[in-house]
């Protein structure tokens, strides 16, 4: 059971929070109107300020002329290696009008032999005579 005295305290603070209710919602109204206020006199925004637009289509990609899309390939290859599909990788089926899909030349370099650096030393001074 809640005791008088703890009820009389309960009271109090209802009371009070009450009456800052009343003050909040006052605070409130009188923000809605000043809000009201400014958007009834709206001013033209200033002349350094651009309206917005709306969003341009996008271009369509321009491409290069056939005869420069090719990559650099070597004039022969010394050895070509094939990796034919026998079967479907998805269903495992027969394939059929076989033909090179796509291509890729790898240049092994060998090793080079040892390198020499060598450093060139520009030397200079001053005349005991003229300085």
């Amino acid at each position: 059971m809640v005791t008088e005295e703890a009820y009389a305290t309960l009271e109090a603070e209802n009371a009070t929070l009450r009456r800052d209710l009343v003050v909040v919602r006052e605070e409130l109204a009188s923000a809605v109107q000043r809000i009201a206020d400014l958007e009834a006199k709206k001013t033209p925004p200033p002349s350094f300020v651009k309206a917005n637009r709306p969003a341009r289509e996008p271009r369509s990609r321009r491409h290069r002329a056939p005869e420069q899309n090719h990559a650099r390939w070597r004039e022969e290859p010394t050895v070509r290696v094939t990796h034919p599909l026998a079967h479907c990788p998805d269903c495992g089926g027969r394939l059929g009008g076989a033909h090179v899909g796509r291509r890729r030349q790898v240049i092994d370099l060998p090793p080079s032999a040892r390198v020499v650096v060598t450093e060139h030393q520009a030397q200079k001074g001053w005349c005991f005579a003229c300085r």
